[in-house]
């Protein structure tokens, strides 16, 4: 995973003064709120709920790859990485349906979108 994967793509900020501000404030706490300790799954059927693009380690995986492009943060590079681990290893460890949102598809579209 690059947090640069392409020239092509840079990303720009759109926002600047007070409401610039007001928007990191809230992305750090949404950041802040994620990297909390989170209880770990007791059995694997307790990972299919997280495997999921809109929730779950899928989706914290593409917010972090995003966080650490404009951010330019190897920190939250590496927990993109770690969500995106967590995403593949629920994928063979646990029974999960093959859809795009909350299926194997979004684990496989999420490593095609990062890469």
């Amino acid at each position: 995973m690059n947090a640069r994967s392409s020239d092509a793509c840079v990303w720009k900020p759109i926002l600047d003064g007070m409401l610039r501000s007001r928007a990191e404030q809230a992305i750090a706490d949404i950041e802040r709120d994620l990297r909390l300790p989170q209880e770990k799954p007791k059995a694997t059927e307790d990972l299919a709920p997280r495997i999921d693009v809109g929730s779950g380690a899928e989706g914290v995986s593409i917010f972090y790859s995003y966080l650490a492009r404009a951010w330019d943060d190897p920190v939250h590079l590496e927990r993109a990485e770690e969500c995106l681990s967590l995403a593949v290893t629920g994928v063979a460890e646990a029974p999960i349906d093959l859809g795009l949102y909350h299926g194997f598809a979004g684990v496989a579209w999420t490593l095609a979108h990062l890469a």
